[in-house]
């Protein structure tokens, strides 16, 4: 299997615990923000910041469905959270 490359985003949407947590949340299955934010116990305001870091970091997706969106992993975030063995190599420019 290919090498697991994280870059700044990821460090970032990683260093989280919140984030973590969503993300094995959304390991069972795709969810709308709502069951997300109930399932975690907090707004959908303070939720939705933390999947925009998820987003950005191209760990999870939207998928839309009328007039429902949710959320998954995408590949990346399911090698992540599937618990592989992540060896990490800093290289400085």
């Amino acid at each position: 299997m290919s090498p697991i490359r994280l870059t700044h985003k990821s460090f970032i949407a990683l260093s989280s615990a919140t984030r973590l947590r969503i993300l094995k949340i959304l390991e069972k299955r795709r969810m709308t923000l709502s069951e997300i934010s109930k399932e975690m116990g907090m707004s959908k305001s303070t939720v939705s910041e933390h999947l925009e870091k998820l987003l950005e970091a191209e760990l999870i997706t939207i998928e839309k469905r009328g007039r429902w969106t949710y959320f998954s992993l995408t590949d990346f975030g399911r090698r992540i959270v599937d618990g592989e063995e992540l060896v990490v190599r800093i290289v400085l420019d």
